[in-house]
């Protein structure tokens, strides 16, 4: 009877065991398995804040890159702007200088003359000092963007040469604001003798 008793007893000891054994493995492979979902949302988590902040970088260098450009375009507007009102107000100018180049022409009295030339060169300079820069025109072949023709003349100078100017045309900071007025080389016409062949010959011969 003792005996019986005895396998009893180890029987449950070897089935509490067992259960033991289960209930461990069950939670192993439990904390097991929520240990890989816990890992897995953790990635799925960073690649999400991964994204979003590419996406909040790409947004960042776009509103950078437009605000560079808005500054870019605010500059060259003012600067524009700024040109603009210079171009405006030296070409309102040109005609003080034709008025000097005039009066230098035609006053006669020495005196006179360098006083005008001094008042000139004084309104020149400023003028120069802010872009204005004289068309070279003498001698030089025609150009259409800086020389405007207004008349032919028959000259020993090679055709289309630059062979007087009328009104002295300017540059501001590299654009043409007036071009020269200029009268332009052409090639002499041959004289033609009214004589006969005849008549040249008596001449040549005498009587």
């Amino acid at each position: 009877m003792a005996k019986n008793n005895h396998s009893t007893v180890e029987e449950r000891i070897r089935k509490g065991a067992e259960q033991a054994s289960q209930t461990i493995a069950t939670e192993a492979e439990q904390a097991g398995t929520a240990h890989d979902e816990t890992l897995e949302t953790i990635k799925k988590e960073l690649a999400h804040k991964t994204v979003t902040l590419e996406e909040y970088t790409t947004t960042l260098k776009r509103l950078q890159a437009e605000f560079e450009n808005y500054t870019k375009r605010v500059d060259k507007e003012r600067k524009d702007y700024a040109l603009y009102a210079t171009e405006n107000l030296i070409i309102k100018l040109l005609a003080t200088l034709d008025s000097f180049e005039q009066a230098l022409t035609n006053v006669k009295d020495e005196n006179h003359k360098q006083g005008i030339q001094l008042l000139f060169d004084q309104v020149r300079s400023t003028l120069e000092r802010e872009g204005l820069e004289r068309i070279e025109t003498l001698n030089k072949q025609f150009n259409t963007e800086e020389h405007e023709a207004l008349l032919l003349k028959e000259s020993e100078e090679p055709e289309h040469s630059i062979i007087e100017v009328l009104q002295t045309g300017y540059k501001l900071k590299e654009k043409v604001i007036r071009p020269a007025k200029v009268i332009l080389s052409k090639q002499q016409q041959e004289k033609h003798s009214t004589n006969t062949p005849e008549q040249k010959n008596k001449h040549v011969g005498g009587n």
